[in-house]
This record gives C-alpha cells, structure tokens and sequence, in this order.
C-alpha cells in the first residue's frame, strides 16, 4: 500500500489523501456527465447533443487525464518529504505533477465553457444575454489557452521544472503565477453564477420551480468557494523547498475545483433521468404528461373523428328545437372493439395534443347524448 501514498513508520506521506480525492471526484464527476448524456440522449437521440455536451464530455476526458497524472505522481513519491525520495522517484513525481498542472487548466476552461454555451442555449432570446456569453466564452478560451501556454513553459529549459541542477536553468515565480490564475478563475467564477438568475427569475414557472432552478444554477457558488479555498493554500505550496509535500493542499483542492465545475455543468440537465430512478423527483407536470401519454380510454368514450360535414351542426340544433330535421344523417359509428384493441394515445404525443384528443371525444360524447335525447323528444 505504500505505493499509493499510505505513510510508513519515520516516512509520512500526504499522497494517500490526494489519490483518494482524485480517484472519488472524477468518479462522481463521470457519473453525473453520463445521466446527463444519458437524459440528452432519452430527449433525442444522438442527434440531440449540443455544443454544451460536447464540451462537458471533453472536460470530463482531460479530467480522468488529471486523476491519472496526480495518482502516477503520488506512485513515485509526491506526497513524500522530498529528502524520503531518491533523485529518481523524485524527477518522476515531478513529472507527472507537471502534466497535472496542464491538464488542471483545461479542465477548467472546458467545464466554464460547456456552461456558457448552456447558458447561450437556454437564454438565446435576449441578445445582451447572449453577447455576454460570447464575450466570456471568447476571454476563457484565450484567458485559459495563456495560461497552459505560460505552464508549459514556466520553466527554461522545460526540464529544469523537475531537475533543479540544469545549470542557467530559470523559471517563473509560481506563486505570482498561480495567484494570478486564481484571482481571475474567482472573477469569472462570480460572473457566470450571477448572470443567469434574472433570466430565471423572468421565467413564468411556479414559484416552488423557479427556486429549485435558481437553486441549481446558484450551486455554483460552491465552484468559487473550492477556488478560493485553494488560492489560500497556494502560498505555502509555492514558497516551500519541499516541493513534494507541501503543494498537497493546493492539488487537492485543484481535483475538487475541477470536477465540482464539471458536475455544476450537469445538475441543470440530470432530472429527468434521475426522476426514472426516483419518481418523486418529478415535477407535477411531468407525471400528469406521463399519466396521459399512457392513458387508455374505456369502451363508453371510444369514438372515431367526427365529421366536418357543416350540416352537423344544424342537425344538432333542429334536433333541440324538436324541429324536423332535413339534414343528411351522419354515418354510423362503427363497432366497438374489444378491450384487447382499445385505442390508447401514442407515446410521442405532446401534451397538448393529448388534451386536444380528450377534447374532442368528449365533444363527441355530448354529441351522441344530444341526439339521443333528441330522438327520444321526437
């Protein structure tokens, strides 16, 4: 076990806490981006993945990088006081922790844009709303495409990241540049999770629906809550020598931003497939469209179209006059069937069109009632 991070006796080891958050986080992080594609592909197929989707689905991909970058870090000692390794097991833990970092920063920006695009898609008729998405979209991918870029090459030659002893080696001042990443992470963070709601709150929905979708969206909060709890630890992960021990706060909490923004993308999506697994989930309107989609009518109410002969509403009215009615009569109903082949709606209906349906056999109803009162009255 201590290959994966667990502390031995006289050499302790922060590694294990990191493989356990990043194994946990990107596993919860796939399953809610699967019962989101999951819910898009119940709604419409394949065909009815969005930009969004895909997007989401990229940023979970680069995010399963990261796990695996930080997990094959902490095999070869990161965790580990930098004096417990061989110059071997430390140059490959470094390494891997500077893969981490790359993948770290794709990861967010990927996650930020798969919500605006959402955020586009949804609220596409005001134009302000949409040119603001565009802006934020534009300043993430190259805010975010500046700073992997600046990662790549923090240090000249590159190697001198994880070999120190390359003479006229030179790299960045890590703490400036990874405060200067948070600073704006947070920023963006705060615009995103206040620019939607009074869009939802111009929705006219129910009340109790309306909060549960300023809820969902406001769960972004806990995004910039992960991002600035990580900008706190990153002075004592970037002033320290130890450079294997001390910056396991700081990746932790990088694990935890990165899938936390990836699950905060799909909580506005997932509810109709967790509504399957449980139905209370479900609004009132989405039990009342599946209790009619599924409606089967009794033997009294079947009844085929009606005619749109105009004549048949003058016949309806000469019969309640008790006046001699000239018009042609309608044709006959034809048999009923049996309760094997009763005639149920089809599951692709809408709603409306399944209450138009029940309009109009009720109509029906009254129709034949009409005239068999009337034929009782002649």
């Amino acid at each position: 076990m201590s290959s994966i991070g667990k502390s031995t006796p006289g050499h302790p080891s922060r590694g294990w806490d990191l493989w356990i958050v990043s194994t946990v986080m990107v596993i919860v992080a796939g399953l809610f981006v699967s019962a989101r594609l999951i819910g898009r592909h119940m709604s419409g197929g394949f065909q009815g993945f969005k930009i969004d989707d895909y997007t989401i689905l990229a940023a979970l991909a680069n995010s399963i990088v990261l796990s695996v970058t930080e997990n094959m870090a902490v095999v070869h000692g990161y965790g580990r006081h930098a004096w417990d390794l061989s110059a071997e097991e430390k140059i490959m833990a470094l390494k891997y922790f500077y893969a981490a970092q790359i993948f770290y920063k794709i990861v967010i920006a990927l996650a930020k844009m798969s919500i605006l695009f959402l955020y586009r898609r949804i609220f596409y008729i005001e134009r302000y709303f949409c040119w603001a998405c565009n802006f934020l979209n534009v300043f993430t991918a190259a805010h975010g495409l500046a700073f992997i870029l600046a990662t790549v090459w923090q240090c000249d030659p590159v190697a001198a990241f994880w070999d120190k002893d390359i003479p006229g080696s030179y790299c960045i001042d890590s703490h400036a540049f990874w405060l200067a990443y948070s600073v704006i992470n947070i920023v963006t963070d705060v615009v995103m999770l206040i620019l939607p709601v009074q869009e939802v709150l111009r929705l006219k929905l129910r009340r109790r629906d309306k909060c549960a979708l300023v809820f969902v969206f406001t769960l972004g909060a806990f995004v910039c809550i992960t991002s600035i709890i990580r900008a706190t630890t990153l002075a004592s992960s970037s002033d320290s020598t130890d450079s294997t021990w001390a910056p396991i706060p700081a990746t932790v909490w990088s694990v935890v931003e990165c899938n936390t923004g990836i699950i905060c993308a799909c909580l506005p999506l997932i509810r109709q497939p967790l509504s399957i697994i449980f139905p209370y989930l479900a609004s009132d309107t989405t039990r009342n469209r599946s209790t009619a989609r599924s409606f089967s009518l009794p033997h009294s109410l079947y009844l085929h179209r009606m005619s749109r002969d105009p004549t048949n509403s003058n016949s309806r009215s000469s019969t309640w006059m008790g006046l001699p009615n000239s018009a042609p009569k309608s044709e006959p109903l034809p048999a009923m069937p049996d309760s094997a082949t009763r005639e149920r709606f089809p599951r692709q209906n809408s709603e409306e069109e399944i209450m138009a349906r029940i309009d109009m056999l009720q109509g029906q109803s009254l129709l034949d009632t009409q005239r068999a009162e009337g034929s009782v009255h002649r």
